[in-house]
């Protein structure tokens, strides 16, 4: 399935033990069960297409070429033309390499981490260079926003230190956080670069993948 709308506002999260409660469906009853563990769900699928291959395309069921991810912030870098300027409310940008695909989801996914994660800390300690990131990501000039976050991805590692120690310098396990924003970061600046060397666009040289992005998290 291409969500084509993920974003963090579409993203929820019930921790185990809580009030959050799923519904579990039986053949005699719906019975409500609190989850033991943390769970974690992607909402909103007014956008959503099934797909019918793996690297996620729908070329064979005539889905439009739109990207579909309306906030600018988690547009995908492909979904973003250089010097175009997009009038707030008007129609989606257009894309330039070709269809929604699977990778544009992981992709609207990892900018939704680091905005959630950026605010944060902007919110703890202020930081006008953090807002200036923030507002790129915004811009209605594509181009801004499409060298905001191009130019990002060259610094990730310098924001991951920043944000590891700003929201768990005490936390045991701060290195282990460090490392997972960077192995994230590292995934999609190689895809990226492998494109620009023209590999293959669906999976961007092979970087850009579901199997590759769960590798990265905190098993713990």
């Amino acid at each position: 399935m291409l969500h084509r709308d993920v974003s963090p506002n579409n993203l929820m999260w019930a921790p185990g033990g809580s009030g959050g409660m799923r519904v579990r469906q039986s053949r005699d009853a719906k019975q409500q069960t609190r989850p033991s563990e943390d769970i974690g769900y992607l909402v909103d699928l007014d956008f959503a297409a099934i797909v019918e291959n793996e690297v996620g395309t729908v070329e064979q069921i005539g889905i439009d070429d739109l990207p579909h991810t309306l906030a600018l912030p988690f547009l995908a870098i492909d979904h973003l033309p250089p010097d175009i300027l997009m009038v707030p409310q008007s129609s989606p940008p257009p894309t330039t390499a070709g269809r929604h695909i699977y990778r544009h989801d992981l992709e609207s996914f990892f900018w939704s981490v680091w905005w959630i994660l950026l605010k944060m800390v902007r919110d703890r300690d202020g930081s006008s260079s953090i807002d200036e990131i923030l507002a790129g990501w915004q811009s209605h000039n594509l181009g801004k926003n499409r060298a905001s976050k191009r130019g990002f991805l060259l610094y990730y590692a310098e924001w991951s230190v920043v944000v590891s120690q700003s929201l768990w310098p005490q936390h045991e396990r701060v290195t282990m956080m460090e490392s997972f924003l960077n192995n994230m970061s590292t995934i999609f600046i190689n895809g990226y670069i492998a494109l620009e060397e023209g590999s293959d666009y669906p999976t961007a040289g092979g970087h850009i993948t579901f199997k590759n992005l769960l590798q990265v998290f905190p098993q713990e």
